[in-house]
């Protein structure tokens, strides 16, 4: 695999396509002022909870993971998803003891660049032992499921990454 790669965006060549893209926080957390975040906010490791307007919202970051065509490494994506509060509970106890649990239901919390809206996907996640939980798509025909499903290119790479670093103003 080519660890250079020809930006279609800026012109300019790259020293090598990331494979591994991912938010700071879920949506919900990242579009609070600095100080609502410190006032709404309680966050530990992978995991946050906001508390705000009597209602209680719970998030854990995890990964997509996307096969990619005749590469052995997955792309991917670190996102964050929504959890009950008893998923919570049972995620965070799983992290601490190293454990694996779920899955659990979850809703995605952030939206990716180049799909129709993902905020909201139904997903499952699956909290691993010593990694960040991987985070599964339902199975649904909207386009990142079917590549987390199915896989994606070289190509469909660059085309993430060209976006990811030039995104339009």
């Amino acid at each position: 695999m080519a660890t250079r790669f020809h930006c279609r965006s800026c012109g300019e060549w790259h020293d090598e396509v990331p494979l591994d893209l991912g938010f700071d926080e879920p949506l919900y957390v990242a579009e609070l002022n600095a100080d609502d975040r410190a006032r709404f906010v309680t966050s530990w490791s992978d995991f946050r909870t906001l508390l705000r307007d009597g209602a209680t919202h719970h998030f854990i970051r995890g990964v997509i993971e996307i096969p990619i065509h005749e590469v052995e490494r997955p792309f991917r994506y670190g996102v964050w998803a929504s959890l009950s509060q008893a998923s919570y509970k049972a995620a965070t106890k799983a992290y601490k003891d190293d454990a694996e649990a779920g899955p659990f239901f979850g809703w995605l919390s952030n939206r990716l660049a180049l799909y129709p809206d993902t905020l909201t996907l139904k997903a499952n996640v699956h909290v691993r032992a010593t990694m960040r939980a991987r985070i599964e798509l339902e199975p649904t025909d909207h386009p990142l499921a079917i590549e987390q499903r199915d896989g994606i290119t070289m190509e469909r790479v660059q085309q993430i990454v060209d976006r990811a670093l030039h995104p339009p103003s």
